[in-house]
């Protein structure tokens, strides 16, 4: 096991947005964007901040199970070319490839998916208390994950057996208005004094989400771009009620619309920018106007199928 490293991919929650939160269904997409861990026995190389953390929860995980071998020393690295946000899954992709190869090269035992999934959730719910487990699932799994929490105990992470049809995939970019000015906190934090104030309101935009989002799952596994374009604009219609789009991401959608649909993916944004968009775009030169009218930066979105992996040199 001395060339042995993990790998596996980033993660976009194409629907479900916020109204997740509410005990909502969500569905998330793995993408073609991979983070990678390694390992040396080389103790003057230099680790991360959150590495150490992970690797003694993981010790701490293998001594309660008597597994843990602590014959030799390593120092780990991890390396990603996956955008440095948490819409991509960044963090969570760090932590499944890290837990992977920590409890193999500490055990010396191999573990299930499912298991690595789940112990990455405890130690990213340990960083981060809101953590839901969709992007740890994702990047573990790969392909597309269907998401719904009611209680913490009740939690339904489903891999789905379907992936996004090449006619639609192959017209989808990601479009980067640059970064909110606001944190996801305050975002929520806004979302849920609406839900508490407007509740009737906000909780048949929620509904309304739910149906959109279940559509979108329809489209796909039909293959039917038509529906997929006619629920992509409707769901971000429910963002901007729900007030998480800022006039300057809706002028840019607005425009979009002269040709396409496209949404916000992540939580938006209310001030100035909102993140990143998902569009449907048949015709890439017009989507380029847009983009240098806006001076704004994209991308082709791309699914990835794999899950995590682990590979050997």
């Amino acid at each position: 096991m001395k060339n042995l490293s993990f790998s596996a991919p980033g993660s976009v929650i194409l629907a479900g947005e916020y109204a997740m939160l509410f005990g909502k269904p969500a569905i998330a997409s793995a993408v073609n964007f991979y983070a990678t861990a390694s390992c040396s026995q080389k103790t003057h190389t230099s680790e991360d901040k959150v590495t150490p953390l992970i690797k003694e929860e993981i010790k701490e995980y293998l001594r309660k199970r008597n597994l843990l071998n602590e014959e030799k020393s390593y120092t780990f690295q991890f390396a990603s070319d996956i955008p440095a946000s948490d819409v991509f899954g960044y963090d969570d992709a760090r932590t499944v490839v890290m837990v992977a190869l920590m409890l193999k090269k500490l055990s010396k035992k191999t573990f299930s998916h499912e298991e690595i999934s789940t112990i990455s959730y405890q130690i990213e719910k340990k960083i981060n208390k809101k953590e839901l487990g969709i992007h740890c699932t994702v990047s573990t799994f790969g392909g597309l994950v269907y998401y719904r929490k009611e209680f913490e105990f009740l939690k339904n992470i489903s891999s789905l057996n379907m992936k996004i049809p090449k006619t639609i995939e192959e017209n989808l970019f990601i479009l980067d208005t640059g970064k909110a000015e606001e944190s996801n906190e305050e975002l929520e934090n806004f979302v849920g004094k609406l839900y508490n104030t407007y509740t009737k309101k906000t909780e048949s935009i929620f509904n309304e989400i739910e149906k959109t989002t279940k559509r979108l799952v329809v489209a796909m596994a039909k293959e039917d771009k038509n529906f997929f374009k006619e629920n992509i604009k409707r769901h971000e219609r429910l963002l901007e009620d729900l007030g998480v789009v800022s006039e300057f991401t809706k002028r840019v959608i607005k425009d979009i619309e002269q040709f396409d649909e496209t949404k916000i993916i992540g939580n938006g944004g209310r001030k100035n920018r909102s993140g990143f968009l998902l569009s449907y775009c048949e015709n890439e030169q017009e989507l380029k106007k847009i983009i240098g009218k806006y001076k704004l930066s994209y991308f082709p979105f791309r699914q990835s199928v794999k899950g995590l992996e682990e590979k050997t040199i």
